[in-house]
């Protein structure tokens, strides 16, 4: 990697109920395609387009996504949307100025099937990259 490259940040969020080998494959799928440092998994504290069924708790969401990226050192968690009260939403998580990870203009991915990455789209300046991924 460059130092040009260097600190660049993949935010791959989700209800992660239950996380997956899709969810870990398509981290590592980028983070090696793309050329990332680093992957956050944000798990959504309130899912809000999974009101019609029920959700495991956040906080057991949280430590399957702990205990599946323990063994990758290039993966982490983040709590960011846990601890924010009220519903989860990808688009008001990634322009909280306030988040650390997200000072360095991460790329955000959605989707869990490796290799089919679909496009890439800036959201303007400052923004982070929109890399989407058919499931």
């Amino acid at each position: 990697m460059s130092d040009a490259d260097a600190g660049r940040l993949g935010v791959l969020g989700g209800t992660f109920d239950p996380v997956h080998v899709g969810h870990l494959a398509l981290a590592t799928y980028a983070r090696d395609a793309i050329g990332l440092e680093r992957v956050v998994f944000v798990p959504a504290g309130i899912p809000p387009h999974k009101t019609d069924r029920p959700v495991t708790p956040a906080h057991h969401r949280l430590a399957m996504i702990e205990l599946a990226v323990a063994d990758e050192p290039t993966f982490e968690v983040s709590r960011v949307e846990i601890d924010r009260p009220g519903p989860s939403y990808a688009a008001d998580t990634m322009t909280i100025s306030e988040t650390p990870m997200l000072s360095r203009s991460p790329l955000k991915m959605s989707g869990s099937a490796p290799g089919m990455i679909t496009r890439a789209k800036s959201l303007g300046q400052g923004a982070p990259k929109f890399f989407a991924t058919s499931k």
